[in-house]
């Protein structure tokens, strides 16, 4: 089995080892890209070298695609597509998040208590109803909150969104729109999940090759 490259042993235990490429030095968070593997083992280290510097490399060109981007001129619409993207990008994120919050696990009525601080089931239960609603008023009336000015300077700026527009573009109240519409139909996905529903979260992707407009 030939070794990897980036194959990096240290104290026995194995390691990805890569230097960032040249013409993202400059701007990578990172001085390079070095974590275990986890194993002591050759071969296994030499089978997860592989799947490692394959994320790394997709890492390296995310990074390529969103400095260019931001190096290009602002949009001062968005297209149906970019607004799909958002919103779907979006919702995966949500049910993300409430993947997370199902994995950790809620606080029973018991003599156990959690080590770091959970809510009930029916606290969140709740949670999810009350926000829902909220939202559901916000749709309605063609309203905004700071909440949603914030997550929408957020998002466009995602590896998997990687979109900029100019400061007063009438797509902003667009974008929290849909950002609204991701919110509600992410909160009866919860709810159908509070069910025992099985509701499958979006798999993320890297940002398509989507094709701007300046008009």
């Amino acid at each position: 089995m030939t070794a990897h490259p980036r194959l990096y042993r240290r104290n026995a235990t194995y390691y990805h080892r890569a230097a960032i490429p040249v013409d993202i030095k400059g701007t990578y968070p990172k001085t390079e890209e070095t974590f275990s593997l986890k194993t002591k083992d050759y071969r296994e280290a030499v089978r997860l070298v592989r799947i490692k510097a394959a994320e790394v490399d997709l890492r390296f060109e995310e990074h390529r695609q969103q400095i260019e981007r931001e190096a290009g001129p602002a949009l001062e619409n968005l297209t149906e597509e970019h607004l799909k993207l958002i919103h779907d990008v979006y919702y995966a994120h949500l049910l993300d998040e409430d993947d997370e919050t199902r994995i950790e696990g809620f606080e029973d009525n018991d003599d156990t208590l959690p080590e770091t601080p959970v809510p009930t089931f029916d606290e969140y239960a709740n949670q999810i109803e009350d926000h829902l609603q909220y939202d559901k008023a916000l749709l309605a009336r063609g309203k905004t909150d700071g909440f949603l000015d914030d997550e929408a300077k957020e998002i466009l700026s995602w590896s998997n969104v990687g979109l900029k527009l100019t400061t007063g573009s009438p797509s902003w109240r667009l974008v929290k729109r849909e950002l609204v519409k991701a919110k509600i139909r992410a909160a009866r996905a919860k709810q159908e999940r509070n069910t025992g529903e099985i509701i499958e979260t979006p798999p993320t992707a890297p940002a398509p090759k989507l094709v701007s407009t300046s008009s």
